[in-house]
């Protein structure tokens, strides 16, 4: 299953980029962007996830002086994969107090970058920033999407892996 993002076009028709799937007839019109699917490459992208973690609200200095600053990450989690958001500044604000692990929401008018792999411990290529013009809407609770994903693996493939690294053992 995959989740996608449509932009209207001019004639009222949605656009569906590669990957996108429609919603079934009788559903809600809104298509989602399949995080799976998130790089550098799409710039405009609506996503239907999970919060599946969310970070404590920390402050920074800025690295040019202007002041201090405020962040939080959380795991977003939607039937294709999962990837790690960060908000910044007065998306931070604005967002820490109503975003609420477990639930799901909408996220659109992020940037995507490639995962710094010091913070991150998603195993997605790319991360998440929220830090102007965010919009995070929650809606109502899809069961479609898990509560968490795990990518089981064996003691000796942990023995080949690049350190560091996050592995899932049972």
């Amino acid at each position: 299953l995959k989740r996608i993002t449509t932009a209207p076009s001019s004639a009222g028709v949605a656009f569906q980029p590669f990957g996108a799937m429609a919603a079934p007839a009788g559903a809600e019109q809104a298509t989602y962007f399949p995080i799976s699917e998130l790089s550098t490459y799409h710039a405009k992208w609506v996503l239907k996830a999970r919060v599946t973690s969310k970070g404590q609200l920390r402050t920074f200095q800025a690295r040019n002086g202007g002041g201090s600053n405020q962040v939080f990450d959380c795991s977003l989690l939607d039937e294709s994969g999962e990837v790690r958001a960060s908000f910044f500044g007065a998306m931070a604000e604005k967002y820490f107090g109503t975003i609420e692990q477990g639930k799901v929401y909408t996220f659109s008018r992020g940037n995507c970058r490639i995962a710094n792999r010091q913070y991150n411990r998603c195993n997605h290529r790319y991360e998440l920033v929220f830090d102007r013009d965010a919009l995070v809407e929650a809606v109502a609770d899809d069961g479609k999407i898990e509560t968490m994903s795990f990518t089981f693996t064996d003691m000796r493939t942990v023995q080949s892996k690049t350190l560091p690294c996050s592995v899932d053992l049972c």
